[in-house]
């Protein structure tokens, strides 16, 4: 991100649409791959993960690191919608929207935290996140015709999730 944001506010200068949304597709892509790991640990491993670093205690709170890393991956995303409509100056937009996701988080958590606990906080925060991507996002393309997820990350992931599902049946045996 420390490079693609000055490079990405040069483009625009030029007004080089085309290679904003090659860098653009570019970034989300390493961003994407560089988490993707870290998330699946997170995901298929949050008991021994908590078990570990906090004690036994702690490991009801497995669900709830399992969601959040949903939330966050999603999330670690949502940094290039996020710096586009900055450059754009749309800084009004940016507070309105960050604004928008906080209530919405804390309404959420208000609901279902009595409900089902840290669970119901990890569901609510995790909507956040995921909703605030999609806000971004939404406003990126609106202004510049800009998505940032291509058909290449997409079947990167889908050939991912074999392995995925051959990591979960054997993980009790790691």
């Amino acid at each position: 991100m420390a490079l693609f944001i000055p490079i990405m506010h040069s483009l625009y200068g030029q007004n080089n649409l085309k290679e904003i949304k090659k860098l653009s597709k570019r970034t989300t892509k390493w961003l994407f791959l560089f988490n993707f790991p870290l998330f699946i640990l997170l995901f298929l491993f949050s008991k021994d993960i908590i078990q570990v670093t906090f004690g036994h205690n702690y490991v009801p709170g497995a669900l709830s690191l399992s969601i959040l890393s949903v939330g966050f991956l999603i999330f670690s995303i949502s940094h290039i919608p996020t710096n586009t409509l900055i450059m754009l100056k749309k800084t009004k937009l940016h507070f309105k929207i960050g604004l928008f996701t906080t209530i919405i988080n804390v309404i959420l958590n208000i609901i279902l935290i009595p409900r089902i606990g840290m669970i119901g906080g990890a569901i609510g925060t995790s909507t956040a996140l995921i909703l605030l991507y999609l806000i971004y996002s939404y406003y990126t393309y609106k202004y510049l015709k800009l998505q940032i997820l291509s058909r290449k990350l997409l079947n990167a992931f889908i050939a991912s999730i074999p392995s995925l599902i051959i990591l979960y049946l054997i993980k009790s045996y790691l």
